[in-house]
């Protein structure tokens, strides 16, 4: 590297002179962070608890947080502390950048230093925006010198302007009867950062059981670091005020046994979960942070095979089911979130054999996740005979056919979905109806060959059957 490259990328950055510290500044200093707490939800929001030792003049002083998240709700900040009134309150979050800095020094002297080593000083009468525009200098001579951005390598500026700050501090106007350290509590909410759950599993070779793991990812997009911060995830659907109506806001439902491997406990709080990690986390800004949730457990699955003309006109589903419960050595409640599931080949490599994102499931319920369709089988539905009876009747027969090229035999169900009020009037194989529109229907498809079920349904409407 040559004197003149290394002096450039030195020279790469912009200089600051920066005044003196304010009475605030100080305090602001001086003040210890005894911790951290911060509860997270899914959907982009936190609340955060930031405790510190704070001294405070008697009377009324100005007192100052730095290091706060950039992407705080100033109208959910609270600050607590015994034998302090809380006068007036302010977020400040005019950061410094380059473009401010410039607009802060109109009609004041700056200095610019050039790719070409030449070095520019006088008072700044304008400056462009974008990297291509010109900065209007005037030097002590009289003389108007205009200089392209793209040739500035440094801008010096003599102090940081007033009302510019490096980083996001809330600011209180406070009164107090004696001078004393007081611990002051900080509580706001913040958005830009949220958590999901995500999950491994991996099938045994004959699919009738797979691990499965869950990992939450931690994502902070603030601005700021929370260092050995006491982390909780938050669960449950709760609703938050918009500006003209109440929406719903959806966490993502959690719950996990306490477990030494992870360090996360479990226990109810109001009509939700609250899981708290055991030990102290570090969130930095622009980071995601993963934590296993709870460690990996073999849970007994069952491959099923689904043709739901609805979902897939031709083609046959193929899906693993578990149920969640302590029979399955699970049992608790699971966070919505993304299921990749993977087998072992023969030479025992991961190979993906799907995917699928499951809602958040409570204890004692089954999970069915769907991984893709199945290659050697096909399914055909076909409306046999439809009659309109009356304005709003009508009755149908319905044929479903399916066809299996695999080297052994299948039993696929089969969903039909009904219009409300339907009644069946024959069917050729058993079925069921989970719910008022849902008929569940199983087929045997031998190998190599094929299978089908006819029904009729007659729709019932404001009471009376049409016949």
């Amino acid at each position: 590297m040559s004197y003149r490259t290394l002096y450039h990328t030195i020279l790469a950055c912009t200089i600051l002179v920066v005044q003196p510290l304010s009475p605030v500044d100080r305090l602001v200093l001086a003040s210890e962070t005894e911790g951290v707490a911060i509860t997270v939800y899914s959907k982009s929001r936190a609340v955060v608890t930031d405790r510190r030792q704070v001294e405070l003049a008697r009377g009324i002083t100005a007192t100052s947080f730095s290091g706060v998240s950039a992407k705080v709700m100033p109208q959910t900040v609270g600050l607590t502390a015994e034998g302090v009134i809380v006068l007036e309150q302010n977020f400040e979050y005019d950061l410094v950048d380059e473009s401010k800095l410039y607009h802060k020094y109109l009609e004041q002297p700056i200095t610019l230093n050039l790719d070409n080593d030449t070095l520019f000083q006088g008072r700044l009468l304008s400056v462009g925006r974008g990297s291509d525009k010109g900065i209007v200098l005037e030097q002590e001579s009289g003389d108007i010198v205009s200089i392209n951005k793209r040739n500035v390598v440094t801008a010096v500026f003599p102090e940081l302007p007033a009302g510019l700050i490096t980083r996001p501090t809330l600011k209180w106007l406070v009164s107090v009867k004696r001078s004393d350290t007081y611990p002051i509590t900080l509580t706001y909410q913040t958005s830009g950062i949220s958590w999901e759950a995500d999950y491994v599993a991996i099938l045994n070779q004959d699919d009738t059981a797979m691990q499965l793991g869950c990992w939450v990812t931690v994502r902070n997009r603030t601005g700021t670091c929370f260092a050995d911060a006491q982390l909780k995830l938050i669960a449950g659907d709760i609703f938050l005020a918009t500006d003209s109506k109440r929406s719903r806001y959806q966490t993502d439902m959690v719950s996990t046994v306490a477990s030494v491997e992870t360090g996360f406990t479990e226990r109810s709080f109001f009509e939700y979960h609250l899981y708290t990690l055991d030990r102290p986390a570090t969130l930095k800004n622009n980071q995601d942070k993963q934590l296993a949730l709870f460690p990996t457990r073999d849970v007994a699955v069952e491959r099923e095979y689904l043709f739901d003309h609805s979902r897939d006109p031709n083609q046959v589903l193929v899906s693993v089911r578990f149920e969640n419960d302590r029979a399955s050595k699970l049992g608790i409640p699971l966070p919505a979130g993304v299921v990749r599931v993977y087998k072992l080949d023969e030479d025992d490599t991961r190979q993906l054999v799907g995917e699928d994102r499951i809602e958040h499931t409570p204890k004692d319920e089954p999970v069915s996740l769907t991984l893709g369709k199945v290659f050697d089988m096909a399914g055909e539905r076909t409306v046999l005979d439809y009659e309109q009876v009356g304005r709003y009747g009508h009755r149908a027969t319905i044929e479903v056919e399916l066809r299996n090229h695999k080297e052994e035999a299948a039993t696929v169900k089969v969903h039909e979905h009904l219009p409300a009020g339907a009644e069946i009037t024959a069917c050729n194989v058993d079925y069921e109806r989970p719910t008022a529109t849902l008929l569940e229907l199983e087929l045997e498809v031998p190998t190599d060959g094929e299978a089908s079920l006819e029904y009729s349904y007659k729709l019932k409407r404001h009471g009376v059957i049409h016949r």
